[in-house]
């Protein structure tokens, strides 16, 4: 008994950090009790990232599991926590959601404290808890947007997320009842068995529902479009990035890829996923809806990496995470700037980036960020994308491998004849009598996102040494 109340005591200091977090949240909501200040809850809300920031304790010797193999830590997981924290940080400055109160900054910090623990979990009761509390954190989050249809973008995430959710938890439980434990380190190929393979199949349904792959991105275009900014910037990467960490995990320790037809079944999806993602955006005249379909086309790229054999992707895949969801971020947040002035559609855009050349220009590079063309970071992670995809064809000569490629080449070509509408719009269209005006903590944060993405570009080494820090190990 005192050996395993010593041995949580020293896993817990490995925690302390998420322990904290949880806390916090719980102060958090005394303190909306004491006081509606807008001032001080955006104040305690970034104090509690600082205070995660500073408990802590970066992972650098391989895998650990703590609390008999619950929960798991490394370098990626460490890497991916303070990426969810700092990128949770910049949410308080998006202007349209000064108004919120503090159920809005609360549920923000249980988004983050939910794909904390869905990215560490290895034992899938702990997944799912993890995992439920992030999804219902997020439907709640989105109800609180101020459009005219909110209510059918949080319903239909609402009525989409429980059915995943559902199917989940069915697959899990067939999966425990094969594999008699439900740690994903534990798992064991276990062949052709037609009802494990369903249950296995089960399960990954409800995950792609997290990363809004074919068929389960249906919900994506009205939740973005009707959904508070920096809500929807905030589901937009952080949960997803989470749910593309735990497809790593659940590709590795349940053998999914050993299956024959596994990697033909996720190419067809990553495909259907990248091509209705492109081809929706082009009809979009709502900015906002746009963003959201060119963010269901990325999911595919980013899954694509991912199903390439032997960490052959995993080094593009760490360079995309991290530069679709600063640009995501960039994204929202110049949208959110425009919405103070009701500009919403294509048509209200027009001659905007001559009057305002600093927010035209901003919004111009993260949308170049988005096709992944120069001078910023995007090209570098569509090139490494690109790289991977076609290096791994000329060792296999697997020709699903090389249709993805042809595939995301096309994809990115067509991308440019959406996503450069909005620049097309302000610059080259006549302007109309609504001008922007923006404040300096605006102006600072365009100027961020658009130099990071610009220097990123110029100076990769920086981002290049941490993930090679991240593979080593």
């Amino acid at each position: 008994m005192n050996e395993q109340l010593n041995q949580i005591l020293n896993d817990l200091f490995f925690v302390k950090a998420d322990a904290v977090l949880i806390l916090s949240s719980v102060v958090f909501l005394i303190i909306g009790l004491i006081t509606t200040s807008r001032f001080v809850l955006r104040a305690f809300y970034v104090l509690s990232l600082l205070i995660y920031l500073f408990f802590h304790e970066q992972a650098d010797a391989g895998v650990i599991y703590l609390f008999s193999d619950f929960y798991k830590i490394s370098a990626l997981q460490s890497f991916f926590k303070l990426l969810f924290i700092v990128f949770g940080s910049f949410l308080v400055f998006y202007p349209s959601e000064k108004k919120q109160g503090v159920e809005f900054y609360f549920l923000m910090l249980a988004i983050i404290i939910g794909s904390i623990f869905m990215i560490s979990a290895n034992h899938l009761l702990l997944f799912y808890i993890a995992i439920e509390l992030t999804s219902f954190s997020s439907y709640l989050i989105i109800s609180l947007g101020r459009g005219k249809r909110v209510f059918e973008g949080s319903f239909k995430y609402l009525v989409f997320g429980g059915a995943s959710s559902a199917i989940m938890l069915y697959g899990i439980s067939i999966l425990y009842g094969y594999q008699k434990t439900l740690l994903v380190s534990q798992f064991g190929y276990f062949g052709s068995e037609p009802f494990y393979l369903f249950g296995l199949l089960a399960a990954f349904s409800g995950l792609l529902f997290k990363i809004s792959i074919f068929p389960f991105h249906i919900w994506v275009p009205s939740t973005y479009q009707e959904g508070p900014n920096a809500a929807v910037s905030l589901v937009a990467t952080v949960p997803k990035l989470a749910g593309f960490l735990v497809l790593i995990h659940w590709l590795d320790g349940m053998k999914f890829l050993s299956y024959d037809w596994a990697r033909p079944l996720f190419t067809i999806l990553i495909i259907l996923t990248v091509g209705i993602g492109v081809l929706a955006a082009l009809r979009q005249e709502n900015v906002k809806r746009m963003v959201a379909y060119g963010a269901i086309a990325h999911s595919g790229f980013l899954m694509s990496m991912l199903i390439l054999p032997d960490s052959f992707g995993f080094n593009s895949f760490l360079w995309y995470s991290v530069i679709y969801s600063l640009s995501n971020l960039g994204i929202f947040m110049m949208i959110s700037v425009f919405e103070k002035k009701s500009i919403i559609e294509l048509e209200d855009y027009s001659g905007l980036g001559s009057k305002n050349t600093l927010l035209g220009a901003g919004f111009t590079l993260i949308l170049l960020a988005l096709i992944g063309l120069p001078p910023t970071l995007g090209f570098n992670a569509k090139l490494y994308m690109f790289s991977s995809l076609l290096g791994y064809y000329q060792l296999s000569n697997d020709l699903w491998i090389l249709t993805l490629f042809i595939v995301t080449v096309f994809s990115t070509v067509v991308s440019l004849f959406f996503y450069l509408k909005v620049p097309y719009y302000m610059f080259l269209k006549s302007s109309n009598d609504v001008s922007v005006n923006i404040n300096f903590t605006e102006k600072l944060l365009a100027t961020i996102f658009s130099l990071m993405l610009l220097l990123g570009f110029l100076y990769p080494e920086l981002l290049i040494n941490i993930i090679d820090n991240i593979k080593l190990n």
